[in-house]
């Protein structure tokens, strides 16, 4: 089962460590590895982003569906991880203008494209 973050009260926009290890447990394969230097220096660049201001939230298509890029901030105090959006494309757009965040995003794009390559080259 796919866990979502809470949605309201206190805690909307984090996920408790539990539910997000069992989201990605949910993965069926390794498409490659990414060096722990590379990915600490990606995850440090999350908490200049949180608070970045967001574009507008406008209409781009219809019937696209939704596309997001989240990334994932430790908060200590609340022993959870925060949501925090990078980008959303599809029947509506809006993005985090903070300069880390889109940095982040173009990463994670270039990621989601090695994965679906693989699974293109797996059929």
């Amino acid at each position: 089962m796919w866990h979502k973050p809470e949605t309201a009260g206190p805690d909307s926009g984090y996920f408790l460590p539990e539910a997000l290890e069992s989201n990605y447990n949910l993965a069926d394969r390794v498409i490659f590895a990414i060096p722990p230097k590379d990915l600490l220096d990606k995850y440090n660049s999350i908490a200049e982003c949180m608070d970045g201001q967001y574009s507008k939230y406008s209409r781009s298509a219809y019937d696209a569906g939704a596309v997001y890029f989240y990334a994932y901030y430790w908060d200590a105090e609340k022993q959870a991880y925060k949501q925090v959006l990078l980008s959303q494309s599809g029947d509506f757009s809006q993005y985090n203008e903070d300069p880390g965040a889109f940095s982040l995003d173009i990463w994670l794009k270039e990621l989601n494209q090695i994965y679906a390559d693989s699974l293109a080259s797996s059929q």
